[in-house]
Protein backbone atom coordinates (compact mmCIF):
# COMPACT_ATOMS: atom_id res chain seq x y z
CA UNK A 1 0.00 0.00 0.00
CA UNK A 2 1.32 3.29 -0.87
CA UNK A 3 2.60 5.83 1.66
CA UNK A 4 0.96 8.92 1.99
CA UNK A 5 1.24 11.75 0.29
CA UNK A 6 3.98 14.24 1.03
CA UNK A 7 3.84 17.91 0.42
CA UNK A 8 4.18 18.82 -3.40
CA UNK A 9 3.25 21.26 -5.74
CA UNK A 10 0.31 20.92 -7.74
CA UNK A 11 1.78 20.22 -11.24
CA UNK A 12 3.42 16.70 -9.27
CA UNK A 13 -0.21 15.62 -8.13
CA UNK A 14 -2.02 13.04 -9.41
CA UNK A 15 -5.95 13.17 -9.74
CA UNK A 16 -8.35 10.67 -10.26
CA UNK A 17 -11.97 11.87 -11.25
CA UNK A 18 -14.89 9.92 -10.73
CA UNK A 19 -17.95 10.97 -12.27
CA UNK A 20 -20.43 9.45 -15.26
CA UNK A 21 -21.40 12.47 -16.62
CA UNK A 22 -18.43 13.46 -19.60
CA UNK A 23 -18.99 17.21 -19.01
CA UNK A 24 -18.46 17.36 -15.23
CA UNK A 25 -14.94 15.04 -15.84
CA UNK A 26 -14.53 17.57 -18.35
CA UNK A 27 -15.25 20.54 -16.46
CA UNK A 28 -13.07 19.30 -13.67
CA UNK A 29 -9.71 18.52 -15.55
CA UNK A 30 -10.36 22.21 -17.24
CA UNK A 31 -10.14 23.26 -13.30
CA UNK A 32 -7.17 21.22 -12.64
CA UNK A 33 -5.06 22.30 -15.71
CA UNK A 34 -5.73 25.96 -14.92
CA UNK A 35 -3.85 24.81 -11.16
CA UNK A 36 -0.73 23.01 -13.40
CA UNK A 37 -2.24 19.47 -12.18
CA UNK A 38 -0.71 17.40 -15.18
CA UNK A 39 -1.28 13.84 -14.12
CA UNK A 40 -5.38 13.29 -14.56
CA UNK A 41 -7.12 9.92 -15.00
CA UNK A 42 -10.80 9.48 -15.58
CA UNK A 43 -13.71 6.90 -14.17
CA UNK A 44 -17.01 6.53 -15.10
CA UNK A 45 -18.02 5.19 -11.61
CA UNK A 46 -16.53 4.11 -8.72
CA UNK A 47 -16.14 0.25 -9.69
CA UNK A 48 -13.80 1.62 -12.48
CA UNK A 49 -12.15 4.00 -10.25
CA UNK A 50 -11.33 1.17 -7.91
CA UNK A 51 -9.78 -0.81 -10.91
CA UNK A 52 -7.36 2.22 -12.20
CA UNK A 53 -6.51 2.85 -8.53
CA UNK A 54 -4.52 -0.21 -8.60
CA UNK A 55 -2.59 0.73 -10.91
CA UNK A 56 -2.46 4.65 -10.93
CA UNK A 57 -1.61 5.73 -7.28
CA UNK A 58 -3.68 8.83 -7.37
CA UNK A 59 -3.05 11.60 -4.65
CA UNK A 60 -6.14 12.47 -4.53
CA UNK A 61 -10.00 11.03 -5.84
CA UNK A 62 -12.81 13.66 -7.11
CA UNK A 63 -16.05 11.62 -7.39
CA UNK A 64 -19.49 12.24 -7.60
CA UNK A 65 -21.91 10.95 -5.55
CA UNK A 66 -24.71 10.21 -7.94
CA UNK A 67 -23.47 6.92 -10.53
CA UNK A 68 -23.80 3.19 -11.59
CA UNK A 69 -23.55 1.11 -10.95
CA UNK A 70 -21.50 1.78 -7.60
CA UNK A 71 -22.24 5.28 -6.15
CA UNK A 72 -19.95 7.42 -4.54
CA UNK A 73 -20.17 6.72 -0.97
CA UNK A 74 -19.87 2.84 -1.98
CA UNK A 75 -16.52 3.64 -3.34
CA UNK A 76 -15.72 5.63 -0.07
CA UNK A 77 -16.54 2.86 2.22
CA UNK A 78 -14.91 -0.06 0.40
CA UNK A 79 -11.56 2.59 0.68
CA UNK A 80 -12.34 3.86 4.15
CA UNK A 81 -12.49 0.13 5.03
CA UNK A 82 -9.74 -1.06 3.22
CA UNK A 83 -11.88 -3.48 1.35
CA UNK A 84 -9.83 -3.31 -1.50
CA UNK A 85 -6.46 -4.02 -0.11
CA UNK A 86 -4.52 -2.11 -3.32
CA UNK A 87 -6.15 1.14 -2.60
CA UNK A 88 -4.57 2.85 0.78
CA UNK A 89 -7.53 3.92 3.33
CA UNK A 90 -6.15 7.87 3.78
CA UNK A 91 -6.36 8.31 -0.09
CA UNK A 92 -7.85 12.00 0.17
CA UNK A 93 -11.48 12.38 -1.41
CA UNK A 94 -13.35 14.97 -2.42
CA UNK A 95 -16.75 14.03 -3.33
CA UNK A 96 -19.18 16.34 -5.68
CA UNK A 97 -23.03 16.51 -5.06
CA UNK A 98 -25.57 18.42 -6.64
CA UNK A 99 -27.78 16.88 -3.84
CA UNK A 100 -29.11 19.25 -0.87
CA UNK A 101 -29.86 15.54 1.16
CA UNK A 102 -28.66 15.95 4.44
CA UNK A 103 -28.31 11.63 4.75
CA UNK A 104 -25.39 11.62 1.72
CA UNK A 105 -23.55 14.48 3.83
CA UNK A 106 -24.34 12.91 7.13
CA UNK A 107 -22.82 9.26 5.67
CA UNK A 108 -19.71 10.95 3.49
CA UNK A 109 -18.61 12.52 6.70
CA UNK A 110 -19.37 9.12 8.72
CA UNK A 111 -16.84 8.05 6.06
CA UNK A 112 -14.48 10.97 6.79
CA UNK A 113 -14.91 12.35 3.45
CA UNK A 114 -11.86 15.14 2.78
CA UNK A 115 -14.45 17.72 1.71
CA UNK A 116 -17.57 18.53 0.03
CA UNK A 117 -17.99 20.50 -3.61
CA UNK A 118 -21.51 21.87 -4.64
CA UNK A 119 -22.17 22.03 -8.56
CA UNK A 120 -22.23 24.16 -10.04
CA UNK A 121 -18.49 23.90 -9.33
CA UNK A 122 -16.44 27.33 -8.73
CA UNK A 123 -12.76 27.31 -9.85
CA UNK A 124 -11.62 29.55 -6.37
CA UNK A 125 -13.41 27.42 -3.86
CA UNK A 126 -12.24 23.94 -5.56
CA UNK A 127 -8.21 25.20 -5.55
CA UNK A 128 -8.91 26.09 -2.00
CA UNK A 129 -10.31 22.62 -0.97
CA UNK A 130 -7.87 20.74 -3.09
CA UNK A 131 -5.03 22.16 -1.18
CA UNK A 132 -6.72 21.58 1.61
CA UNK A 133 -6.94 17.91 1.44
CA UNK A 134 -2.63 18.21 1.42
CA UNK A 135 -2.67 20.64 4.21
CA UNK A 136 -4.92 19.11 6.67
CA UNK A 137 -4.31 15.30 6.51
CA UNK A 138 -7.15 12.83 7.64
CA UNK A 139 -6.82 10.93 11.08
CA UNK A 140 -8.44 7.91 9.59
CA UNK A 141 -10.21 5.41 11.83
CA UNK A 142 -9.60 1.95 12.62
CA UNK A 143 -11.23 -0.24 9.38
CA UNK A 144 -14.14 -2.05 10.92
CA UNK A 145 -15.71 1.69 12.20
CA UNK A 146 -16.11 2.23 8.44
CA UNK A 147 -17.29 -0.92 7.49
CA UNK A 148 -20.11 -0.77 10.38
CA UNK A 149 -21.34 2.44 8.54
CA UNK A 150 -24.73 1.50 7.04
CA UNK A 151 -25.43 3.59 3.39
CA UNK A 152 -27.90 6.76 3.28
CA UNK A 153 -29.62 5.19 6.47
CA UNK A 154 -31.39 8.16 8.52
CA UNK A 155 -29.58 9.21 11.19
CA UNK A 156 -32.16 11.43 13.01
CA UNK A 157 -30.86 13.40 15.93
CA UNK A 158 -32.24 12.84 19.64
CA UNK A 159 -35.01 15.05 20.69
CA UNK A 160 -35.20 17.18 23.57
CA UNK A 161 -31.97 18.77 23.75
CA UNK A 162 -31.43 22.31 25.55
CA UNK A 163 -29.32 24.68 24.97
CA UNK A 164 -26.77 25.71 29.00
CA UNK A 165 -25.16 28.81 29.12
CA UNK A 166 -23.44 27.56 31.94
CA UNK A 167 -21.83 25.02 29.91
CA UNK A 168 -21.90 25.24 26.65
CA UNK A 169 -21.36 28.27 23.62
CA UNK A 170 -22.32 29.03 20.35
CA UNK A 171 -19.94 29.23 18.02
CA UNK A 172 -19.27 29.64 14.22
CA UNK A 173 -17.28 27.28 12.45
CA UNK A 174 -14.81 29.64 11.85
CA UNK A 175 -14.47 30.07 15.78
CA UNK A 176 -14.17 26.18 16.28
CA UNK A 177 -10.85 25.09 17.81
CA UNK A 178 -9.30 21.45 17.38
CA UNK A 179 -10.39 19.77 20.28
CA UNK A 180 -13.79 21.49 21.40
CA UNK A 181 -16.64 18.82 22.00
CA UNK A 182 -19.99 18.96 20.26
CA UNK A 183 -22.35 19.79 23.25
CA UNK A 184 -25.36 19.49 21.36
CA UNK A 185 -26.25 17.36 17.62
CA UNK A 186 -25.26 19.33 14.74
CA UNK A 187 -28.66 18.78 12.50
CA UNK A 188 -29.23 19.79 9.14
CA UNK A 189 -31.75 21.71 7.56
CA UNK A 190 -34.16 18.44 7.05
CA UNK A 191 -33.23 17.40 10.60
CA UNK A 192 -30.54 15.46 9.87
CA UNK A 193 -27.98 14.18 12.31
CA UNK A 194 -24.29 15.19 11.15
CA UNK A 195 -22.42 15.33 14.30
CA UNK A 196 -23.01 13.94 17.34
CA UNK A 197 -22.72 15.20 20.91
CA UNK A 198 -19.65 14.28 22.83
CA UNK A 199 -17.56 14.07 19.14
CA UNK A 200 -14.64 15.98 19.46
CA UNK A 201 -13.67 18.59 17.01
CA UNK A 202 -10.55 17.39 14.34
CA UNK A 203 -9.06 19.90 11.82
CA UNK A 204 -11.07 17.49 9.41
CA UNK A 205 -14.01 17.78 10.84
CA UNK A 206 -13.68 21.52 10.84
CA UNK A 207 -13.34 21.76 6.98
CA UNK A 208 -15.78 19.35 6.33
CA UNK A 209 -18.03 21.45 8.28
CA UNK A 210 -17.43 24.72 6.81
CA UNK A 211 -18.49 22.95 3.21
CA UNK A 212 -22.04 22.16 4.63
CA UNK A 213 -22.12 26.38 6.51
CA UNK A 214 -21.52 26.94 2.62
CA UNK A 215 -24.25 24.88 1.31
CA UNK A 216 -26.78 25.88 3.86
CA UNK A 217 -27.06 23.07 5.98
CA UNK A 218 -26.50 24.47 9.61
CA UNK A 219 -25.16 27.95 10.55
CA UNK A 220 -23.87 27.47 14.27
CA UNK A 221 -22.26 24.47 16.36
CA UNK A 222 -23.07 24.62 20.15
CA UNK A 223 -19.60 23.34 21.65
CA UNK A 224 -19.00 22.62 25.77
CA UNK A 225 -17.31 25.52 27.25
CA UNK A 226 -13.71 25.00 28.23
CA UNK A 227 -12.98 26.11 32.05
CA UNK A 228 -10.46 28.54 32.90
CA UNK A 229 -7.99 27.30 34.74
CA UNK A 230 -7.84 27.38 38.54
Amino acid sequence: MADAPQAKTMWQVRVLVVDDETFVRRLVRRMLNGLSVADIVEAVDGQEALKLLRKFKADIVICDYQMEPMNGLEFLKIVRSGADPDVRRDLPVIMLTGDSDANVFATAMALDVDAFVKKPIGKDAFAAKLQRCFDVPQMIKNADFYDAVELLTEQEAEGGQEFDSLTMVEKTVDELIVGDIIAMDVISTTGTLLLATGMSVSAASIGRLSDLVDIGEFKVVVVRKIEPPA
